[in-house]
């Protein structure tokens, strides 16, 4: 456990015990009883310190000494402090922001279909992988076949097939078109 500072306070110093008496100075049954005595105060000294320095604690973290539930919001507070499990802390993370605009899932879309029809026989996956490796504005791009999946999803492409138009090589066209001009213009801050 780290240890903390607490401003020179009574919680920055140990508590300090009574040494024993060195089993050579006297005989055992004296050694005996005199530890026994020594042990007997190290032990209320340390009680004594301890309950004192609870104190402090109390006054350390803003508790009310007064407060019945004190010693359970100590211990939570100690928690907090020092378990990490215990610790609440904010994903500072920054994620990129995304670049698949309902434009760019419907141009995906049109694309996978119009292959698919090119193609009956190919999966939707076996399709990605093709327009990934071969195809104009997909080539390079990993994963397509789970945008493609969310592309089923978008507003754009619902809006489309509810109403009835039919997706082809002419729309496709238009629709990738459509994103690569939107893309230029926003990556020139037009």
């Amino acid at each position: 456990m780290p240890r903390k500072k607490f401003g020179n306070t009574a919680l920055d110093k140990p508590i300090k015990e009574k040494a024993q008496i060195p089993f050579s100075l006297l005989n055992y049954e004296e050694i005996n009883e005199k530890n026994k005595k020594i042990r007997m105060k190290n032990a209320l000294k340390y009680a004594e310190e301890s309950i004192a320095k609870l104190v402090v604690l109390l006054n350390h973290y803003k508790i009310d000494k007064e407060n019945p539930e004190r010693w359970f919001e100590l211990s939570f507070a100690l928690a907090r402090e020092y378990i990490p499990g215990f610790k609440v802390v904010t994903d500072s993370r920054k994620t990129k922001p995304n670049k698949w605009t309902p434009l760019r899932y419907a141009a995906l879309y049109s694309s996978v279909e119009v292959e698919k029809k090119l193609r009956p026989k190919q999966t939707y996956g076996s399709i990605c992988s093709y327009l990934s490796r071969n195809s104009d504005p997909w080539k390079g791009i990993k994963n397509l076949h789970p945008r493609y999946c969310e592309s089923k999803e978008s507003g754009l492409i619902r809006l489309l097939t509810n109403s009835g138009v039919k997706i082809d090589e002419k729309i496709r066209d238009e629709l990738i078109n459509l994103m690569k001009d939107k893309e230029m213009k926003k990556s020139y801050g037009i």
